[in-house]
């Protein structure tokens, strides 16, 4: 009998099971299976201790989830590390990892780039030897346009959610600009610099960048927004103690980039300075910019203040 008083085998001691054939075993029963095995070979013993691992658990659930992509352990890495450090609400910025919906638009947008790459006359030069598309107008190649129009819906609804998340009421917003830009390999570094002139109308607009491919992200403070606010000022000239704070302040060392897939996304306010890197990577580097807005009125972002003394072009 077992601990609970059912009948149970004379081997290895586990419960016999209900009108099973069991065979007799001396002077009670047995297994079947026990008793070849105690045949077979008689110092067999199932209670003695062995030196192979413990039995898994029928029922757990393997992993069945695909291998990582190239860089995916290392961009997840430093996102975890990102999210337990920063915050939209105390940096001015927010990298977010890609989502099934951002990670198919990132493919689509790519796919966009590489049919409309060639019309030179689309694309204007940016500061970095890097360019962009204007991606609220036509395109004129082939299949592009019907491309690109069956992309501005779901693009937009799923940057709204993203300010949504981060308790912003984006019903108000008009997207104010929506730009593919593109850096060649060992490209696209720019200086530090502020999206919209005003810091007024700066903490009133906000920016969505989505990565279309695997690079570094932008380039973002690492000290909070309270820390760097001393660096956007209200006009192009500085006295000496402005410049000596913006220079401290847009020092290189005090900016994070981190790696990225396609599709991840980083939200921030225009009053947040930042800067694109170089692309580190052997091909061309793409990513799509949005820009929300109060205000629906065109080239709110072509002029730029840069807060250690470069004028924009």
């Amino acid at each position: 009998m077992d601990k609970s008083g059912k009948p149970a085998c004379e081997i290895c001691l586990k419960r016999l099971g209900a009108g099973k054939p069991d065979d007799n075993y001396g002077n009670g029963r047995a297994h079947t299976t026990c008793r070849r095995h105690k045949e077979r070979d008689s110092s067999w013993d199932p209670l003695a201790p062995t030196a192979s691992s413990p039995a898994q658990r029928s029922h757990k659930k393997r992993d069945l989830s695909p291998p990582p992509l190239p860089g995916q352990n290392a961009a997840s890495s430093a996102l975890l590390l990102l999210s337990s450090q920063s915050s939209f609400s105390t940096h001015g910025w927010q990298l977010h990892p890609p989502s099934l919906v951002t990670a198919g638009l990132a493919y689509r947008w790519f796919c966009l780039y590489l049919r409309a790459r060639r019309i030179d006359s689309a694309w204007f030069s940016l500061r970095g030897n890097a360019s962009q598309l204007d991606a609220r107008k036509e395109i004129s190649a082939i299949g592009a346009e019907q491309h690109r129009l069956s992309l501005l819906g779901p693009t937009i609804a799923a940057f709204r959610r993203l300010l949504h998340g981060h308790g912003i009421q984006t019903a108000g917003l008009h997207v104010a600009a929506l730009k593919l830009l593109r850096s060649a390999p060992g490209q696209g570094q720019q200086p530090v610099h502020y999206d919209v002139t005003r810091y007024s109308d700066a903490v009133q607009r906000y920016a969505v960048l989505m990565y279309c491919t695997q690079t570094m992200s932008t380039a973002v403070p690492r000290l909070d927004a309270a820390t760097m606010r001393p660096a956007f000022t209200d006009g192009e000239e500085l006295t000496a103690a402005q410049q000596a704070d913006a220079e401290q302040l847009c020092a290189e060392d005090n900016f994070l980039s981190f790696p990225v897939l396609p599709g991840a996304t980083l939200v921030f306010p225009t009053s947040t300075p930042h800067f694109g890197v170089r692309n580190p990577a052997s091909v061309d580097r793409v990513a799509l910019y949005a820009l929300f807005s109060p205000s629906d009125e065109s080239g709110q972002d072509d002029t730029q203040r840069f807060p250690l003394g470069v004028t924009d072009d």
